[in-house]
């Protein structure tokens, strides 16, 4: 009797040691992030969504904000994002013709801060920056770091004298270049409604 009793109390033992290592083996394994970094430009956001189309109507996550993004499974156009403890979706809804999630999101994503650069630039493009906006004289990198970057269905080359953005999904305008700096902020043919112009105009530097 006492040799059935120890033969059921190792083989109780047994079962719960296999049940816990199963238990053990289950859990979830957390995946780690594809890429991490920090924001490239302002990227607006709509809920939890951000698309491609950066419309400028839209309330923004400020450039350089910590970002970590999953791996976009192949063929898809939507990433997985955690932006300063948040989780977003990121969205590929207008470039899918000419680039991949992974290629757009490797934009958007920089490894190193760019406030640690933007520092130095002046008092007004920084302002002008942290409303969202642009202004004549500024470079390129400031435009792109305030208003993101242009869609490259709209504006194949930024090497163009002309980049198309658009405030909403039924209004464009056009930033002007000349001599590498803004020289006017246009509304596109036939569009109304205000631009994200920082006024007044100044030089920027």
């Amino acid at each position: 009797m006492t040799s059935n009793k120890k033969s059921l109390g190792r083989m109780a033992a047994a079962l719960l040691f296999v049940g816990t290592v199963a238990g053990c083996g289950s859990a979830p394994v957390e995946e780690a992030p594809w890429l991490t970094g920090y924001t490239c430009c302002n990227l607006r956001y709509d809920s939890d969504w951000i698309s491609d189309a950066n419309f400028s109507d839209l309330p923004f996550i400020p450039a350089g904000t910590p970002i970590a993004v999953m791996q976009p499974a192949r063929d898809s156009y939507r990433a997985y994002a955690t932006i300063a403890g948040r989780p977003f979706r990121l969205g590929l809804d207008y470039g899918r013709p000419v680039q991949g999630t992974e290629q757009w999101v490797s934009k958007i994503v920089l490894r190193d801060d760019p406030r640690i650069n933007n520092a130095a630039w002046s008092l007004e493009v920084r302002q002008a920056i942290a409303q969202g906006k642009v202004m004549v004289g500024m470079t390129k990198e400031q435009v792109i770091t305030s208003l993101g970057y242009p869609l490259p269905t709209k504006t194949p080359n930024l090497d163009s004298n002309v980049w198309r953005y658009s405030q909403n999904a039924s209004t464009q305008y056009d930033v002007r270049w000349e001599n590498e700096r803004v020289s006017q902020v246009t509304k596109a043919i036939d569009e109304k409604g205000g631009l994200p112009l920082a006024q007044p105009a100044k030089q920027a530097k």
